[in-house]
C-alpha cells in the first residue's frame, strides 16, 4: 500500500523567486527557469509529481508562502537552523561555498582574515549581511542585486563582497569580467541547499528524498549542473600553460648551463693532465 501511495500522481505548488540566477529566473513568457527548476522537474518526474509554479518578486513572500502553507515547497534553498522553524528540508542537492571576492588587482585582502578596515558590498537579505553586519570594523554598502554589487566592486566603490561562489563565478563569466575578479582565500562558510517543504507534509518529504537519492548520482544531474553553471574549468588554462612553458624553458636553461659547466671542468682537467 505504501508503494502504491508513493507512485500515485500528486499535484504540488512550488513557490520560486523571480530572479536569483542561475538558480531562478523567468523566460520571455514569464515562466520559471534555472538550475533549481530543472532539478525539480527531473525529481518530480521520478516522484510522480505534477508541479504548478508561483513566482514571487520578494524573497520574503516566498518564505511567507511556506509559512502559511499556500505553497508546498521551494525547489532550492539554503538549509539553515532558523528556517527549520517553518519548513522541512530534503537531503541536499547542492553545496555552495560562500566566498570572499575582490578585484584581481587587490593585494590587501588575501582571505577572510583580512576584511577589517575595508568596505564590503552586500546584497539585501544575503548571507553576507546576516553573517557580517554585526562587525564594527567593516563598512557595509547594501545593493539591490548581485549585478549592482559586482559593478561596485569593479568600480572600486567597495573593496570586497561575499557571495555564493558558483553564482558569482557564473555571473562574472557571463559578463566577461571573470579575469578582473578573483576569490580571496578559502570560503567564509559552506551552505548546503535542498528543497524546502512546508511543515506537516512528511509524505511529500519522503517522496522527494527517495527521488533525490537516485537523481544526484545520475548523469542527468551533471548535465543540468553544467548547463547552468558551465562545465568545470579545465586545469590547463592559458596562464597555467604559460607558466608551465616558462618552467620547462627554465629547466632546460639550467640543464644546459650545468652541462656546459661540467664540460668546461672536464676539459680543464684534461688540459692540466
Amino acid at each position: 500500500e505504501a508503494a502504491t501511495e508513493v507512485n500515485q500522481p500528486r499535484d504540488i505548488i512550488a513557490v520560486v523567486p523571480a530572479y536569483f540566477p542561475p538558480q531562478y529566473s523567468t523566460d520571455s513568457s514569464g515562466r520559471p527557469a534555472g538550475f533549481a527548476i530543472d532539478v525539480l522537474e527531473a525529481v518530480a518526474a521520478r516522484a510522480s509529481l505534477r508541479v504548478t509554479y508561483r513566482v514571487e518578486h520578494e524573497f520574503k513572500d516566498v518564505l511567507k508562502s511556506l509559512r502559511t502553507g499556500t505553497a508546498d515547497l521551494m525547489p532550492n534553498i539554503g538549509i539553515t537552523p532558523n528556517r527549520r522553524e517553518f519548513m522541512a528540508f530534503t537531503q541536499p542537492v547542492q553545496t555552495f561555498p560562500i566566498s570572499v571576492f575582490v578585484h584581481a588587482d587587490n593585494s590587501d585582502i588575501t582571505g577572510p582574515a583580512d576584511l577589517a578596515g575595508h568596505t564590503m558590498g552586500a546584497v539585501k537579505g544575503s548571507f553576507a549581511l546576516r553573517r557580517l553586519s554585526g562587525r564594527k570594523d567593516i563598512k557595509i554598502l547594501i545593493f539591490r542585486n548581485m549585478g549592482e554589487c559586482m559593478v561596485a566592486l569593479l568600480a572600486g566603490r567597495v573593496d570586497f563582497l561575499v557571495y555564493p561562489g558558483p553564482v558569482m563565478n557564473k555571473a562574472a563569466r557571463d559578463a566577461g569580467v571573470h579575469d578582473r575578479i578573483r576569490t580571496a582565500g578559502p570560503p567564509l562558510a559552506e551552505i548546503k541547499r535542498g528543497m524546502g517543504v512546508r511543515l506537516g507534509d512528511p509524505a511529500l518529504l519522503k517522496r522527494l528524498n527517495t527521488a533525490i537519492g537516485t537523481f544526484v548520482a545520475a548523469p542527468e544531474y551533471r548535465k543540468i549542473h553544467d548547463r547552468w553553471y558551465g562545465p568545470p574549468a579545465p586545469f590547463w588554462t592559458g596562464i597555467r600553460l604559460m607558466w608551465a612553458a616558462a618552467a620547462v624553458v627554465l629547466v632546460l636553461v639550467i640543464a644546459m648551463a650545468a652541462w656546459r659547466h661540467l664540460s668546461v671542468v672536464r676539459l680543464n682537467r684534461r688540459l692540466i693532465a
